[in-house]
């Protein structure tokens, strides 16, 4: 993270869920950053393209049909980024 640089939490999760318990702990908290709730599939884009620096995703894999893969690309990228 870039020093002055914003931190944001974006919770994402499908439009029906119960949302009230999550904001009240995020609210509780008082974390020095931003927050927001997406209601939505993990299925759907969540977010505008190149807008993420980390994504974590704790519980999406069991939901899915496969593993995924990694591009070529992806994997160069990923060796560039360690070896600097």
């Amino acid at each position: 993270r870039r020093p002055g640089e914003a931190i944001s939490y974006a919770f994402e999760d499908l439009p029906l869920n119960d949302w009230t318990v999550l904001a009240q702990t995020v609210s509780a908290a008082e974390l020095p950053c931003f927050t927001s709730f997406v209601p939505r599939s993990f299925y759907e884009p969540l977010f505008p393209p190149a807008s993420l620096s980390l994504s974590l995703s704790f519980i999406t894999l069991h939901w899915l049909s496969e593993a995924p893969r990694l591009s070529a690309d992806a994997v160069l990228a990923m060796e560039r980024h360690t070896a600097a």
